[in-house]
């Protein structure tokens, strides 16, 4: 959505689809929802590999001290606290990220045709395992 130049006011009610067909109607290429949610994963691990290039990670990686020590008021969580590492390793297992470090793994980037970004990742993964 950022990328886009869209308010996020209003994307509550925008699918992927008619990003899409935004996209499509402003570059006149062909662009599908497939290519809006692997586009916007790509700039995901970029920004994250950036990140982890300044030797920021999972170390820094937090939530607001609320979200950490109340417990949920509503919904399938209702009166339940989960510790912030077992959401790390959860998100982290999800996006395809070192559950370690947080860095994306070199195969996860290379998925996304970012071979650069997974060069660094073993770099950065070499380094860490020492």
């Amino acid at each position: 959505v950022d990328s886009s130049l869209v308010c996020k006011f209003v994307t509550f009610a925008l699918t992927p689809e008619d990003f899409a067909k935004a996209m499509t109607s402003c570059t006149g290429w062909n662009w599908t929802a497939d290519d809006i949610l692997k586009t916007g994963e790509r700039i995901w691990n970029l920004e994250r590999m950036i990140q982890c290039r300044e030797n920021v990670g999972r170390k820094d990686d937090t939530l607001p001290e609320r979200c950490l020590k109340e417990p949920a008021p509503v919904g399938p969580a209702k009166g339940k606290v989960v510790p912030l590492e077992v959401m790390l390793d959860e998100y982290y297992e999800l996006r395809g990220w070192d559950l370690k470090t947080g860095i994306p793994k070199p195969d996860k980037l290379r998925e996304l045709g970012l071979e650069k970004a997974a060069e660094l990742s073993e770099k950065l993964l070499g380094r860490t395992s020492r």
